[in-house]
């Protein structure tokens, strides 16, 4: 997909999730000449990795991140300067104003004011889970593994946190 459209990798590197230090690979990402790093480090390593970039100026000379978990709750606990123009993918952001999402944002901050936020990064993809599956417990009609699971195959929700979701047919995805 990259090649694909003019883009090149040029590399790719692995951790363990409580890694911290990046000073190596930022080192290689400020030589290559990177313009995009694409992230998947996840708490806790991810603030190091952020601000490490910051540190060697990646975004300033004008390379982009983009991180597949980053939520309000992150967002809150970093330095601004670390995550400015800071591209996510989640399934849901609490500016999403779609009006189930904002329904179901009131009620949780009602309920839990002095929580961590409701976010897509935390409670968000358990909710959206636990509605799709008891779609398919009751279109199912039963609790026998095999009735659920035929169901859980095209189960949907018509609302959900960022609007309705259905399994992706034959994997254990939700789009």
């Amino acid at each position: 997909m990259v090649a694909a459209n003019g883009g090149t990798i040029v590399g790719e590197e692995y951790f363990p999730l409580d890694y911290t230090d990046y000073r190596a690979t930022v080192d290689r990402i400020m030589s290559s000449g990177a313009e995009i790093v694409f992230n998947t480090t996840v708490p806790p390593g991810v603030a190091s990795l952020l601000a490490q970039l910051h540190d060697a100026n990646f975004t300033k000379r004008g390379g982009q991140i983009i991180t597949t978990y980053f939520d309000e709750n992150m967002l809150g606990a970093l330095p601004h300067e670390h995550t400015a123009g800071l591209y996510s993918c989640l399934d849901y952001y609490q500016s999403v104003a779609e009006p189930f999402s904002k329904r179901l944002l009131a009620r949780y901050n009602e309920r839990f004011p002095d929580a961590p936020q409701f976010t897509g990064g935390s409670a968000c993809s358990d909710y959206t889970r636990h509605q799709v599956l008891e779609a398919a417990v009751k279109e199912a009609g039963s609790l026998r593994q095999a009735d659920v699971v035929k169901a859980l195959d095209h189960a949907r929700i018509a609302e959900g946190p960022g609007g309705p979701a259905q399994m992706v047919p034959g994997s254990t995805m939700c789009a």
